[in-house]
């Protein structure tokens, strides 16, 4: 994350690619801060916009929207 100065991305993070450990749902940061993504993998059919449900075997990312943790991707 950049420092505010000429050339650097103060508050933004660029990347090429991330690799984001997958969690059980229930293991989802219990405080998160609105914006904030993480990867699942214990999905009850995923459904894109919907809260993430736990008890199944399906991988989605979610993200925590200031009230509930909501699928964004499949």
């Amino acid at each position: 994350v950049g420092t505010g100065a000429a050339g650097s991305f103060a508050g933004r993070l660029k990347l090429t690619s991330a690799i984001h450990a997958a969690v059980a749902v229930a293991s989802l940061n219990a405080a998160p801060t609105a914006g904030e993504i993480q990867s699942v993998n214990d999905a009850l059919v995923p459904v894109i916009g919907n809260a993430v449900a736990a008890g199944g075997a399906a991988f989605a990312l979610v993200c925590w929207n200031g009230a509930q943790w909501t699928v964004t991707s499949l």
